[in-house]
Formats: structure tokens, C-alpha cells, sequence
């Protein structure tokens, strides 16, 4: 009986105990949810929103996190926001994606922009940038967006001083499976079978005989592909200035471990920042971090996403055996991922506690203002109001710049810079002779 007595008080305390944890959680959101009510701003005949009033965002998440976190009062940093950058697009890694958010970033704040001469869209790519790549500029270049092969040195001699070099990688097994389709090898190259994750076993089971179909010169549809050009080996390691031997007649260190690892290193002296595709949300942050921007600025529209990918399976993936076979083919990308992959999440170590805090928060921003921009007929001459958090002021984001966030900014930027330097409008004025012509 004593025994029973003893469990039955046991049992009583547990239960006040869970209780009074329940009771605090409920406070703690309440509190949050009216704290967050100071902040929503009046309504004005329906044209200012609150967060809140948009779908998929939800405060209570943060009391979890604490409330001074989420609506705590906005330290600034101590430093200046970077307006000198060159981001180095490497193929079919969100690039479109974040080269939207840069483009926006160099219209809002008007910045001399490398572009692309008279109708092209690339920088050369793939083949070396020259100064015939690029439209001449009475200004100094603030910023480097389109699709050009890394050469640091000859970079550094046309853009601003201090100029912070950008990146972003993908994992090379989804980024291989992604270019395939993308560059819709399968049908180039005659493969057997062209769908699905099929084609792909097809294509790495025989890859060295659909790359030399892939590469003849009589290939037909390789749209900005030249003859000679691989785009499913080391295509990472190519837009970032490996020596790899494209073109025909340069040093190639594919087969050389030493010189492959100096030349990862030098990269890691000379970029800012590399960001990882898989983590898009935290590449942003850290981005906004390191170059001292806002929220704001890193807002996105996702753009240009392969089509290939089926409700069912919304990542194919490589089958471990075809992986291992594709690492072989292209080890070079492997060394260079896993090296960035590392420094990635040092950089990551290095912010301090909130970060996955302002990750939570900034996925939370970018959900409303995804709804928001969804749905901009229904909320048209209208902005939601976001209030002051830890990381950021209050701010306002208008339907307008929904319109800025989804437009193609760069024949914007190509048609602002015509209006204030015409007299380079149609450089090169006369064709002149190359070794090479990019194509796009």
C-alpha cells in the first residue's frame, strides 16, 4: 500500500510539472502573438498587409527560438554594405536564381554593371573573357553577373578595388543529372533511351562514346555549346578557371592530383564567399552577412528551374554504382565540392549562435513575400509592412518590387547603360578576327 502511495505521488508531481510547461509554452505564445500585434500596422483601405495576412507565415514558430530574437530590437553592424562584386555563374546551380537577386541588387543602387556586348547574353563563356566580351564603361565596374570563365587577374584589372568574388556550387552527382537535361544531351548525342533516370544510367554506362557524338562539330540543337566542349565533365571546375584543356591546345591538370588541389586552394584565397545550392537559404544569410546588405536585398524569385523533375520524384537521384562511375569521370568537380563544402560550413561556424535563427526568419520572410508576389493581381497597389527584427529594420515590400524581383533585369541594365554611354551601344563596331567566337 505505502508502495502504491509513493507511485501515485510520483505520478501527481510529473503531471504538474508537464503541466506547468504547457502552461509557460502557451504564455510564451501569446505573448508573442501580441507583442507582434504592436507591430502590425493599420490598415488603409486593404493596401498595407501584415505578414501574417499572407499564407505559409506563421510568428508562433519563434517561440521556439525566443522572441528577442525574432522581435527584439535591430543592432546594426558595424560596417559598410560591399558594392563591389564579381559573381561567378556557374552552370545549372541556382545561378539564375541568385543572378536575379544580384541583378536587382545593381539596379536598385544603380551600379556600373559588366555587360554583355550588343544581343549576347554571356561573357564569353565558355571559352576565356576578353575585353571584346564586354561593353566598354566611362564608369568603374561595380559588378560582374553573366555567365563568364573565372580568370582573376584579368577581372581584377577593369573592376572596382576591393572587388568580393562570388560563387555557388551544386553537389556533382544532381548537377550532372541536371545539365543532362538541361543541355538535352540525351536527343544531341543519340542516347537510347532518353528519359528519366534510365537515360542516365544509358549515358554513364557508354559516356565516352555520347560525348564524342555530344562534341562533333556535325551536332545539331547545342544551343551556346561549341564543338569540342564537355558539359557533363568537370563543367563546376570550367567555369571556375581550371586549366582542363578547353580550348583545344591549353594546359589541361585533370589527371594531376597536386596541381588540382594548388588551384582549389588558390580559390579559396581569392572568393569571398562559395555557396552551396543545397543550402540556397543559408548561402543567402550568409551572403547578406558578408556583404553587410539587408534582408531585403536577398529576397528571390526562383527562376529557370529544370523541368525534367516529376512530381513523384523531385530529385532523381544517381544509383550509388553510377555515382561512383560518374565521380571517376569527373573527379576534378568532386575535389573541388568537397573542399567548398568544408569551408562553407566553417564560414557558417563562424556567425554565432543566430544565424540558423535568422535562417528560420528569413524563410518565414521569404514565404510571405513569395504569396504575396503569387498573388499580386489580388493585392495589387498594395505591400506588406514587416516589422523591426534582431537582423534587420522595419520594411515594406510593394507590389512593385514584386514586378523588379520576376522582371529580366538584364536587358534592363543593357538598356540603361545605352541610354547613359550610347556611344558604346554597338561595341565592337567592327567584327574582329578571334582564335575562338562565343557563340551567345
Amino acid at each position: 500500500m505505502a508502495y502504491r502511495r509513493l507511485v501515485q505521488h510520483h505520478q501527481t508531481h510529473v503531471w504538474q510539472f508537464v503541466c506547468l510547461l504547457l502552461s509557460l509554452y502557451l504564455l510564451g505564445v501569446l505573448y508573442l502573438n501580441v507583442s507582434y500585434l504592436v507591430h502590425q500596422p493599420q490598415r488603409a483601405g486593404g493596401r498595407r498587409l501584415s505578414p501574417a495576412d499572407l499564407v505559409g507565415f506563421d510568428y508562433r514558430l519563434y517561440s521556439l527560438f525566443g522572441e528577442d530574437f525574432i522581435l527584439g530590437r535591430y543592432r546594426p553592424r558595424d560596417c559598410k554594405p560591399r558594392k563591389n562584386f564579381a559573381f561567378i555563374k556557374c552552370m545549372k546551380c541556382a545561378t539564375e536564381t541568385l543572378g536575379g537577386v544580384l541583378r536587382r541588387y545593381s539596379y536598385v543602387h544603380n551600379l556600373s554593371v559588366v555587360l554583355p556586348v550588343k544581343d549576347k547574353i554571356y561573357l564569353g563563356w565558355p571559352f576565356p573573357m576578353t575585353p571584346l566580351d564586354h561593353r566598354p564603361s566611362g564608369r568603374e565596374y561595380n559588378a560582374l553577373i553573366e555567365h563568364a570563365i573565372y580568370n582573376g587577374t584579368f577581372m581584377r584589372s577593369f573592376m572596382a578595388n576591393g572587388t568580393a568574388f562570388l560563387t555557388i556550387l551544386r553537389e556533382p552527382g544532381d548537377h550532372f543529372v541536371s545539365t543532362l537535361n538541361y543541355f538535352n544531351v540525351f536527343e544531341i548525342a543519340n542516347v537510347s533511351v532518353r528519359h528519366g533516370m534510365e537515360a542516365v544510367h544509358e549515358y554513364i554506362r557508354n559516356i565516352e562514346k555520347y560525348e564524342t557524338i555530344y562534341k562533333r562539330p556535325a551536332a545539331e540543337k547545342r544551343y551556346c555549346i561549341p564543338d569540342g566542349f564537355s558539359v557533363s565533365k568537370n563543367l563546376l571546375s570550367q567555369c571556375l578557371g581550371m586549366p582542363l584543356g578547353f580550348p583545344s591546345g591549353t594546359p589541361n591538370i585533370t589527371d594531376n592530383a597536386r596541381a588540382v588541389r594548388q588551384y582549389i586552394k588558390a580559390l579559396d584565397k581569392e572568393f569571398l564567399l562559395v555557396m552551396l545550392m543545397e543550402y540556397f537559404d543559408e548561402s543567402l544569410v550568409l551572403l547578406r552577412r558578408l556583404m553587410c546588405w539587408t534582408i531585403k536585398d536577398i529576397l528571390f524569385h526562383v527562376s529557370n528551374v529544370g523541368s525534367y523533375r516529376s512530381k513523384a520524384a523531385r530529385r532523381p537521384q544517381l544509383s550509388p554504382d553510377d555515382r561512383a562511375a560518374h565521380k571517376r569521370w569527373s573527379s576534378v568537380d568532386y575535389a573541388l565540392y568537397s573542399h567548398f563544402n568544408k569551408t562553407f560550413w566553417n564560414k557558417v561556424g563562424l556567425q554565432g549562435p543566430d544565424f540558423h535563427y535568422e535562417v528560420a526568419h528569413f524563410r518565414q520572410v521569404q514565404k510571405a513575400v513569395t504569396s504575396f508576389c503569387l498573388n499580386i493581381a489580388k493585392y495589387a497597389g498594395s505591400q506588406i509592412e514587416f516589422p523591426e527584427s534582431f537582423w534587420s529594420p522595419p520594411f515594406n515590400v510593394s507590389s512593385s518590387d514584386c514586378q523588379l524581383m520576376t522582371a529580366p533585369l538584364l536587358p534592363l541594365l543593357k538598356k540603361r547603360h545605352e541610354e547613359l554611354e550610347p556611344q558604346y551601344a554597338n561595341y565592337p563596331k567592327v567584327k574582329v578576327k578571334r582564335n575562338y567566337q562565343p557563340l551567345c
